[in-house]
């Protein structure tokens, strides 16, 4: 199979020249195997970003977004993520002897202050406010479109034997698998004394 990344120098200056004129912040390395799939999106563009916002009579939905294509997201799924405590732990700070939230990535009743990008090629999330992460969306799919035309880039084909739950369990299996996943991350941090760990 031909391989679709970018070199290392390559993706280096585009990480360096795109983070220096739309800084966007680092979330999480702690990236589920899957987790555009197991949240809903169906697409295979590079970056994704994940976020709450209204759709009709003031329900608030998650959605997923490529700077093409809207996927409505499994909310589910988004909760047992963001509820997650090593999720959660990433997602707050030490601050004034206490802990504070970084990002607002919102709920149903709220939409999105900031919205989960992920990086599906070095399977980094990060976080950006709206307008921010638009940018991102486009100028970052555009530039490894360009780089990598008439290929279509998903992860999960590179490793289809250990991704294969993904098409042939259910939605309550994947996110089962998920939070199994973020669980053992949880259990090698505390066992090399890196818990509590904050973002």
């Amino acid at each position: 199979m031909i391989s679709t990344n970018p070199s290392p120098t390559d993706s280096l200056r585009e990480k360096v020249v795109m983070r220096e004129e739309h800084p966007i912040e680092l979330f999480t390395e702690h990236t589920p195997p899957g987790l555009e799939r197991i949240f809903g999106y169906r697409e295979s563009r590079r970056w994704v970003a994940f976020f709450w916002g209204k759709k009709i009579d003031d329900i608030m939905l998650c959605y997923g977004f490529d700077g093409n294509t809207f996927n409505p997201l499994n909310q589910m799924a988004w909760d047992a993520f963001f509820n997650h405590t090593l999720i959660v732990a990433m997602n707050h700070k030490r601050e004034n002897g206490g802990t504070q939230r970084r990002f607002e990535f919102g709920n149903e009743h709220l939409p999105s202050k900031y919205w989960l990008l992920l990086d599906r090629w070095e399977r980094l999330l990060y976080a950006a406010e709206k307008e921010k992460a638009l940018y991102y969306l486009k100028t970052a799919n555009d530039l490894a479109s360009g780089k990598h035309s008439g290929f279509e880039f998903d992860p999960l084909s590179m490793e289809s034997d250990k991704f294969d739950y993904l098409r042939k369990n259910g939605a309550l299996q994947m996110i089962g698998d998920m939070v199994q996943w973020l669980d053992k991350r949880k259990e090698k941090l505390i066992k090399t004394g890196r818990w509590p760990v904050f973002g």
